[in-house]
């Protein structure tokens, strides 16, 4: 396993270990995804993957390997992402239940926190196809 991968299974195991105590890791998402995308958009090679009813696709490539297509209208940028997700933590009110945030942009977040964790092992784990979906429930129930 290379440091890439190596790296992102720390976090994962982290946020994972918070996970089953229970506890909300909020920061641990954001580090994670920022990780990702970073890993990303350094290391591998962005395609375009074509469209599908209107909607634009892409892959990431490193050497032979794709990712999975990924929909350009909800992958968020490193910088964008970051900026949106302290804003998406703050407005979220628990005491009724709300979060004051459009839901494309909550879709945007989760879409990119969760694809971004995913394209990664796409391209350096690509035998690992549990640990993405694990991650969706975590980040679900976070």
């Amino acid at each position: 396993m290379d440091n890439i991968m190596k790296n992102i299974s720390i976090k994962i195991t982290k946020l994972k270990i918070q996970y089953d105590l229970g506890k909300v890791s909020n920061s641990l998402v954001k580090e994670l995804t920022s990780y990702c995308l970073s890993k990303l958009n350094s290391k591998a090679k962005l395609n375009p993957h074509g469209k599908i009813l209107e909607k634009e696709y892409f892959t990431y490539q490193q050497g032979n390997k794709f990712s999975r297509p990924l929909l350009k209208e909800l992958m968020m940028s490193s910088k964008i992402y970051s900026e949106k997700w302290d804003e998406f933590i703050k407005a979220i009110n628990s005491r009724q239940i709300t979060i004051d945030v459009d839901s494309h942009e909550i879709n945007s977040l989760l879409y990119t926190s969760l694809m971004a964790f995913s394209a990664c092992y796409d391209l350096w784990m690509p035998g690992s196809r549990k640990t993405p979906g694990t991650y969706f429930e975590i980040l679900l129930g976070t």
